[in-house]
């Protein structure tokens, strides 16, 4: 199935970035969104590549054919992610509840430090391992549509923390807790990031589905 947009507004508005097509497989079945301007690529790949979307023969065949309508409007793909797919899972509601640390609880915009990248907002559900009164790990949920069911989440260790079960531990907590009010997680990471794989596994979660984005930026 493939779901047309118009690209239109971005070009107008000189966005810093596109995304002409948007692969997904979920259960099997291949989705593909992409811009008007890309429809007869995004039909000409759904016929080639729809068993086998993400291999190297496909995206090779995907970038050859979209550069040029990426350039010709002032745009440039860079080539590191050229065959970085993302791997999706869905929380499965093990009863793994001992994997929960006592040092693990839910983040109420308290001014514990924190030498994490990871952004806290008190307006997002978020969990956070603390010691010695810092912050060193914590799961949040990224800003999402509050009709959607299935909140996607983020997590962060400190570097010196990691392989203590704090992740898995920040992760499952915040599942159970969108599990409470009706909402499904999903956790995101990229193909070549096995160790945030192992921790979504590990916390409950089977993957469910996979996705490519094609993104360009303006030079």
């Amino acid at each position: 199935m493939i779901a047309y947009e118009s690209e239109s507004p971005l070009f107008e508005s000189s966005a810093p970035m596109i995304v002409p097509m948007l692969i997904w497989q979920e259960d099997g079945e291949l989705r593909i969104e992409a811009y008007e301007g890309v429809r007869e690529i995004a039909e000409e790949f759904e016929r080639r590549f729809a068993r086998y979307p993400f291999s190297r023969v496909a995206l090779d065949w995907l970038d050859e054919q979209l550069a040029p309508y990426c350039n010709s409007h002032g745009y440039y793909r860079e080539t590191q992610g050229k065959y970085r797919w993302y791997r999706q899972f869905t929380y499965t509601y093990e009863e793994n509840d001992e994997l929960i640390q006592p040092t693990t609880f839910r983040w109420e915009g308290d001014p514990n430090l924190s030498g994490l990248l990871l952004d806290l907002d008190p307006d997002w559900l978020t969990y956070v391992t603390v010691v010695d009164g810092v912050i060193v790990s914590a799961a949040r949920v990224n800003e999402y549509d509050p009709d959607e069911s299935s909140p996607e989440i983020t997590v962060e260790t400190a570097v010196e923390y990691r392989g203590k079960g704090y992740g898995v531990s920040n992760v499952l907590a915040l599942a159970r807790a969108l599990a409470e009010d009706g909402e499904r997680a999903q956790y995101v990471c990229s193909r070549y990031n096995r160790g945030s794989a192992k921790l979504a596994e590990k916390a409950g979660f089977a993957e469910t589905g996979r996705f490519y984005a094609y993104t360009a930026y303006r030079d």
